[in-house]
């Protein structure tokens, strides 16, 4: 035999299976870099997204609080309004019937609804303060998102009939009193805008998620 024919093919063989298994090496890190890279952003994506949807599902609650609790300090200036407005009647027509136990109990629910009155503004701040720190950060985390415009513009829509009823609660604080039928007009007026826009928000998310959803099968 020819050795070194031999050695030569032996050799060559050699170089053929180093160099095979070089490349299985090099493609094998590339799909594990591949597969590392897709789970890590995999994660980020993950993590975003439950930022963004807690934050959201946060701010919808807020909202909601909120026109709950502007509805109630509607109501309660109204019902002082109507408290006061007997008080003042009674004491003109003191002279002709007045009663001393009845003036006493209508000033006291009187110092009662001004308790609810600004238990409520107070509760109306904080939840303000709220609405805007989370609104803020929702919006800071979504920059560079195709849908922030839009959640700007909702949250803008929220703010003006929220600013709006606060305006007219302070402007009917101790004036006329309104009809049931004015109230629960204005009321009723107040929560389709509110919610009309919290909906805006809903299918907004929902649009999102499925965008997210969409990206994260692509990932995996």
């Amino acid at each position: 035999m020819d050795w070194p024919a031999v050695s030569a093919i032996s050799a060559s063989i050699a170089v053929i299976i180093s160099v095979i298994v070089l490349i299985w090496q090099r493609i094998d890190i590339r799909k594990q870099s591949k597969y590392q890279r897709n789970t890590f952003e995999l994660q980020n994506r993950i993590n975003s997204d439950n930022i963004t949807f807690n934050l959201a599902g946060d701010i919808i609650g807020n909202i909601q609080t909120q026109e709950q609790t502007m509805r109630m300090l509607y109501q309660e200036v109204n019902i002082l309004n109507e408290l006061n407005n007997k008080l003042s009647m009674k004491e003109v027509f003191r002279s002709y019937s007045f009663d001393e136990q009845e003036v006493r109990r209508i000033k006291k629910e009187i110092e009662k609804s001004e308790e609810y009155i600004e238990q409520f503004n107070n509760y109306r701040k904080d939840l303000t303060n709220e609405f805007t720190s989370k609104s803020n950060s929702l919006q800071f985390h979504m920059s560079g998102e195709d849908s922030i415009k839009e959640v700007e513009k909702i949250f803008s829509s929220i703010i003006n009939p929220i600013e709006s009823m606060g305006h007219k609660s302070d402007k009917l604080l101790y004036g006329k009193s309104l009809s049931k039928k004015e109230l629960d007009i204005e009321l009723a007026e107040f929560k389709n805008e509110i919610y009309s826009e919290v909906k805006r928000l809903q299918d907004l998310m929902k649009k999102v998620k499925l965008e997210s959803l969409s990206r994260l099968e692509k990932l995996q």
